[in-house]
């Protein structure tokens, strides 16, 4: 099989699935998609021609989240996210990826445990709090290219499913903006053949229209619980992968 035949059998199918993670749940594409994407180009490529077709096709979605946001909730997140995303970059030089990864799954995976119980953070939460959340998914971010840990913050609070499915995408939409600059003028990259991105982006697309239909039609409790159990799913298998490549089974 030509190398060619082999990087669009493996990347268009996981394409397709990373857009419809990313049409109903609001978040999920780029975690579905790198660890295909990685398996052919170096991290920072895979970052720039994952996170580039997702925020070309997350036009789709700012509409609809642009209207169900709850500024008290994008904005203090947005603010505390971007100065810290460098800042997770540096700690890779001190910490082992690997290591970080599995702790942070570890941690999410916890959490979703919890909120799948149905329990909730009740009291309210002001400009400071989301901040720091903003802060701490920035370093999380820039670390290890997770953002799973902000999509479940903002599903544990007392907003409805769709508001922090929506508060979400906006927050994701700054955040992608400023990884791909800093991926594209601070890192060492080869972008690949543009044809490649021609071909993935209606791929995607397709997948996050799909999925967008079906978000349409879910109830909020639906919603609520699809999310976490998505966050449970992808946590659960970055977990065992983390702990097979550390004890070098794979």
């Amino acid at each position: 099989m030509p190398d060619w035949l082999l990087l669009y059998a493996a990347t268009i199918p996981v394409t397709a699935l990373g857009g419809l993670a990313r049409g109903i749940a609001g978040f999920g594409g780029p975690f579905v998609m790198l660890p295909v994407f990685n398996l052919f180009y170096p991290p920072t490529t895979s970052i720039l021609i994952v996170l580039t077709v997702n925020i070309l096709a997350n036009i789709k979605l700012m509409p609809d989240a642009w209207r169900r946001q709850t500024s008290r909730t994008g904005i203090p997140l947005a603010l505390g996210t971007v100065p810290f995303l460098p800042l997770g970059s540096y700690i890779l030089l001190a910490v082992e990826p690997e290591t970080a990864r599995l702790i942070i799954n570890a941690v999410i995976l916890a959490c979703a445990l919890l909120l799948l119980t149905g329990w909730r953070y009740t009291r309210p939460i002001g400009w400071p709090g989301y901040a720091t959340v903003g802060a701490l998914g920035g370093v999380i971010l820039g670390a290890t290219s997770i953002a799973v840990p902000v999509a479940l913050f903002l599903q544990s609070g007392r907003d409805s499913a769709a508001q922090g499915r929506a508060n979400f995408i906006i927050w994701a939409f700054y955040a992608s903006v400023f990884v791909i600059a800093y991926t594209w003028f601070g890192a060492e990259h080869d972008i690949p053949d543009p044809w490649l991105f021609l071909i993935l982006l209606p791929v995607y697309f397709l997948g996050l229209i799909s999925g967008f239909k079906l978000y349409k039609r879910m109830g909020d409790a639906t919603l609520r619980r699809i999310i976490i159990l998505f966050v449970l799913l992808v946590t659960s298998v970055g977990l065992i992968a983390e702990v097979l490549q550390i004890t070098g089974r794979v």
